[in-house]
């Protein structure tokens, strides 16, 4: 009996080890696989003077990609919990390689974010989606 719990224990978790390698990681977490893009870099700030830069650097895979296209809505924080969008924009791009940006001007000091979807589209009708948030305030 004892044997037989040594043995199921070590299964479990040899196969644990086979599970979490399953996933590479980087500095941010778990990073998806992308069958259009290798990479993509997004960066939100802002200036002292109210203008926020939004900016998407990416490269889409050789032989594969299609089309890269952005979305981002700019909101503001107010009422702790709650946000208004004060920006919307979307931009498109069939170049393999390459870079979207956009300066706005804001309503007034406080905290805001972008939130954005990248949408990397290829040759086999797939289409990889990346979501998420980036917050800046002034």
């Amino acid at each position: 009996m004892k044997k037989r719990i040594t043995l199921l224990l070590a299964v479990v978790m040899v196969m644990s080890m086979l599970v979490a390698s399953a996933f590479p990681a980087s500095a941010e977490g778990i990073t998806p696989y992308l069958s259009n893009s290798n990479n993509a870099t997004v960066a939100f700030s802002i200036e002292s003077n109210g203008t926020a830069h939004f900016s998407v650097d990416y490269t889409g895979r050789d032989g594969v990609f299609t089309e890269a296209k952005v979305t981002v809505k700019i909101e503001k924080q107010f009422l702790f919990f709650f946000w208004t969008t004060e920006h919307e924009w979307t931009a498109t791009s069939t170049e393999r390689a390459g870079f979207f940006y956009q300066s706005f001007s804001l309503s007034g000091s406080g905290t805001y974010r972008a939130n954005y979807t990248l949408e990397f589209y290829g040759t086999s009708g797939e289409v990889d989606v990346i979501t998420d948030t980036q917050e800046d305030s002034y």
